[in-house]
This record gives structure tokens, sequence and C-alpha cells, in this order.
């Protein structure tokens, strides 16, 4: 995975969002969340696009998603099977982990 063929890119509503994640200008996969009170959110689903997966992708945007928590003092509660694996196995991620 080549840092300067990535882009991260975040749309945000009331609810959640989204963070899209783009190999060479191509979107190659997504991560959904929702903003659950003041101190949580939810990590509701990871999908990397077929052509795309096993790239690192999804733990590329895991790990966006955990500087967003940090950065706005909430807990990530992973729904999603995925992500949540990658953030139980990794201690990177304590601090950020409901």
């Amino acid at each position: 995975m080549s840092e300067s063929t990535i882009r991260i890119d975040h749309e945000e509503n009331g609810g959640g969002g989204v963070f899209y994640l783009f190999d060479h200008e191509t979107r190659a996969a997504r991560l959904t969340y929702s903003v659950v009170g003041d101190d949580e959110i939810t990590l509701d689903y990871v999908e990397v696009y077929p052509a795309y997966r096993r790239q690192g992708y999804a733990r590329e945007l895991v790990d966006h998603i955990a500087k967003f928590a940090r950065r706005r003092q909430v807990l990530i509660t992973p729904i999603c099977g995925v992500a949540g694996g990658i953030l139980k196995s990794d201690p990177q991620y304590e601090d950020v982990l409901r």
C-alpha cells in the first residue's frame, strides 16, 4: 500500500458519517459509523470492494476512525465483526475501545 496513492474523505451527518478510502482516485473501501450520545460512536460497517481486498484497507480505515475518536474524545463500540476484530486484537486501540 503506497501512501501517496491513498486518500480518505469524510462525510458527516447529524447522526454519524462515512469515511471513504480512495486508491488512485477510485473508491476502494468505506467505513460507516453512528454517533451515540456525547462520548460514544458505533463502528457500524467496513466494506472493502472486491478488487481491493487483502491490501490492508480495512485496517487503514479502522486506524483512521481511531484517530478520529481520539480527537473527538469518544469511545468506539464496534458492531462490524471485521472492525471489531481489528480493534480488539491490537493494543494500540485499547484507549478508544468500549
